[in-house]
């Protein structure tokens, strides 16, 4: 899959992520912003496993999702990334995100 192949994909995984996001925040805005539990901890099961499914569909084999979601913030803190061939990045959002993941899958994973 191409970058290009991948940005309608990761497009609605960002749209459903801003969304989950902004329900989870006005939950728990009436407890300080910040609360913990069974069904929180349930929504972001249920949000990772969708990200490891696309992961999978899309031939994200090293974990850039997880990491544009947990350590990058959606591309809030646009980090630097150096990719397999020495290209490096700030990864500000989804475009760039789809070229590092097409670019470091092996050839034979790219078909």
């Amino acid at each position: 899959m191409t970058a290009a192949d991948m940005l309608p994909l990761l497009k609605a995984w960002a749209e459903r992520h801003a969304a989950l996001q902004a329900q989870m925040d006005a939950l728990a805005a009436p407890f300080g912003g910040s609360i913990d539990g069974p069904l929180f901890d349930a929504v972001w099961q249920v949000w990772d496993g969708y990200t490891e499914a696309l992961a999978r569909e899309i031939g994200d084999h090293e974990g850039w999702l997880a990491w544009f979601h947990d350590e990058n913030d959606m591309g809030r803190k646009a980090m630097d990334v150096e990719t397999v061939g020495g290209m490096k990045c700030k990864v500000r959002g989804i475009k760039q995100l789809a070229r590092i993941i097409a670019f470091n899958r092996p050839a034979a994973a790219s078909d």
